[in-house]
């Protein structure tokens, strides 16, 4: 009931920012799972790139209400989702980003940050612009896995450390 769901929640504000979290919430356990010793180079980037656009494609309608939010969101409520919805993700992100810095593979020369958002956003981009790029003419949009494998590997290479190969596949 109503009342009920209210009783646990301070208004329709901390409701929505609970249910914006738990749509969230296994994007960080896949960023724990990555950030292990065994994985090298690359690779937990790769991963995190491929997971998240699949999450984004298979959770089209949450995925299309945060992005609503991010977009069209009021400035208070942007600091609220910064910090209890994305923050704790960003963060795993960018120090996936920056070991890779650590371990030569990434450049060392730019922010961790920058190259994090870069990659998040080059996969909103495709998840939101699919219904038009799918029907481009020129275009080897033939199913949104393979192109976004393909762009990430065009932005991982962009990020390499001179002379790496970090780790992309063809």
């Amino acid at each position: 009931s109503k009342a009920n769901i209210f009783h646990h929640f301070n208004g329709k504000q901390e409701l929505y920012l609970a249910v914006l979290e738990r749509a969230c919430a296994r994007s960080v356990g896949m960023l724990e799972a990555l950030d292990q010793p065994s994985c090298v180079n690359a690779r937990p980037l790769r991963e995190f790139a491929r997971a998240h656009l699949e999450h984004l494609f298979d959770n089209a309608d949450i995925s299309r209400l945060i992005l609503r939010e991010v977009v069209d969101g009021d400035p208070e409520r942007g600091q609220l989702m910064a910090g209890r919805v994305f923050g704790e993700h960003f963060r795993r992100l960018v120090a996936l980003v920056r070991r890779g810095q650590a371990e030569g593979v990434l450049r060392p020369d730019m922010e961790a940050a920058d190259a994090a958002a870069c990659m998040v956003g080059l996969n909103v981009f495709l998840f939101q612009a699919w219904p038009v790029l799918r029907h481009l003419p020129e275009g080897a949009f033939d199913e949104p896995g393979r192109t976004g494998k393909r762009w990430q590997r065009l932005l991982l290479l962009g990020l390499a450390n001179a002379g790496q190969q970090p780790g992309v596949e063809s």
